[in-house]
């Protein structure tokens, strides 16, 4: 623990004796230079974070939506939230702890040099205490000579010019140190608050994942909803088609222009990146790629983000139009990093691979690449690993 400084950052009751002392120097010196004696002196260091739009929670409660789609939406939306709050407090306690040892430091070192100035004082002090009232003057004015008496007052002034700037530095450096302390302490209770914060986050994150474990569990092990499942990804395809079709047919001239001098998708067909690192499987009408959480998800071309957000079936969803009216789509993230009407290039970054919108359990991506507003195979556009 810092010396001087307790564990709820409360100076110490010897370093409260000592800046205690250091005070009554203070006003015993202002005392004596004033000509009186210190009896009565008293101190004035007293003051001394297609329904609801990314980035929002969705105030409307989906948990009571009927569907197994709407059900897992709800779900998923607290998960992720949970998720971002999560990261945004441990950012905050990991820079609060960072932070700790650098104040205590300055704190040491500042105590330090407040106990060297309060010896210097508590020396000049005593001197003044021994010469008495006005015991200097006293010895300047016993000169017989005029150009002593007027040397000694010259020397007596500069010795009082001194005396008062390191008056002055000492009472400085006791209100640095006092916000030190002040500093200090805040930091201890913000630590304390975020570990808590974290701590209840953690909490109904894992509620939210029993919740969302349960529902899968219900629809594995209940035929009933088994077939209730198939029949809603089925119109969950049905109303991406459409969807799609619908961007695929807005008129050129109601959106920005593609950069005509890039290189047009359509010359890099079998040969663009995959969208996530990790195995693919097929299923139609795109591909599913396994790859853990967080993991990065790329652009395969560069292009324009005509959709971020929460898509029934499909969970946080991307879509990418590349021009030639070839789109790309990215479905299941965990979190979106790019906002509609963004402009991307191949390989950047987009969202982070998740599960939200998946009923089957399994972390990762599902990705699709539509021309003309029909599904095509997106193997036969990826380069061959």
């Amino acid at each position: 623990m810092l010396p001087g400084v307790t564990g709820r950052g409360r100076l110490s009751p010897p370093f409260r004796r000592g800046l205690g002392l250091g005070l009554s120097v203070v006003f015993l010196a202002g005392a004596l230079l004033a000509g009186e004696r210190p009896d009565g002196a008293k101190s004035d260091l007293s003051q001394g974070p297609p329904e609801v739009g990314r980035g929002e929670t969705g105030s409307r409660d989906k948990d009571k939506d009927p569907s197994l789609l709407g059900e897992l939406e709800g779900l998923d939306r607290r998960g992720v939230e949970i998720a971002r709050r999560l990261k945004a407090l441990a950012g905050e306690r990991a820079e609060a702890v960072r932070r700790l040892p650098v104040l205590e430091e300055q704190l040491r070192v500042g105590e330090e040099a407040l106990k060297e100035m309060q010896h210097a004082l508590m020396v000049q002090v005593r001197l003044l205490y021994g010469l008495g009232a006005g015991g200097g003057l006293k010895v300047i004015f016993s000169q017989r000579s005029p150009a002593r008496i007027q040397q000694g007052l010259r020397y007596y002034g500069y010795l009082v010019q001194s005396r008062n700037r390191e008056f002055n530095r000492f009472r400085h450096r006791l209100r640095v140190l006092s916000q030190m302390a002040t500093e200090h302490r805040q930091l201890l209770a913000d630590v304390e608050r975020l570990t808590h914060s974290l701590e209840a986050e953690q909490a109904a994150r894992e509620s939210q994942r029993q919740a969302r474990s349960g529902l899968l569990g219900r629809v594995q092990g209940e035929r009933s909803l088994g077939e209730k499942k198939v029949a809603e990804l089925r119109q969950a395809e049905g109303a991406l088609s459409g969807f799609v079709d619908q961007l695929g047919q807005t008129p050129e001239g109601s959106r920005p222009p593609l950069d005509l001098s890039r290189e047009a998708i359509l010359s890099r067909r079998g040969a663009l990146p995959p969208p996530v690192a990790g195995p693919s499987q097929e299923k139609k009408p795109g591909l599913f790629f396994q790859a853990p959480a967080e993991a990065p998800v790329r652009a395969i071309f560069g292009g324009q983000v005509v959709y971020a957000d929460w898509f029934r079936g499909y969970g946080l969803l991307i879509i990418l139009d590349h021009g030639d009216h070839v789109f790309s789509l990215y479905g299941h993230n965990g979190q979106v990093l790019v906002s509609q009407g963004d402009w991307v290039d191949r390989s950047d970054t987009i969202a982070e691979a998740g599960e939200t919108g998946s009923l089957e359990g399994v972390v990762g991506l599902y990705f699709e690449i539509r021309q003309n507003g029909r599904p095509v195979d997106p193997r036969r556009w990826l380069a061959a690993r």
